[in-house]
């Protein structure tokens, strides 16, 4: 709920002009379809590519070109943070 309602706001408010999400989660695409119709900003999405190609899922929206970055494996372990943000917490 929390990137639908940052995504809205900020696109809203000019704070951005392309926006990536990275999630295939659809209970974003209404957010999604809120920013086409109401800005000019760019969306695109970023999703875990299967190794599987029958499985493959993205975020689309019917009548629309969401650009997908496809991550692999590897992009993953590049990018990976194996800190425990839990240790010193109250």
């Amino acid at each position: 709920m929390a990137l639908a309602t940052d995504l809205v706001s900020l696109t809203l408010r000019g704070e951005c002009d392309v926006a990536v999400i990275a999630s295939a989660d659809s209970d974003i695409l209404p957010a999604i379809e809120e920013v086409q119709i109401r800005t000019d900003v760019t969306i695109e999405v970023a999703a875990w590519q299967s190794v599987s190609r029958r499985r493959r899922q993205r975020l689309s929206v019917p009548g629309s070109n969401v650009w997908c970055h496809w991550l692999s494996r590897a992009d993953y372990e590049r990018v990976r943070d194996d800190t425990d943000y839990t240790i010193g917490r109250v």
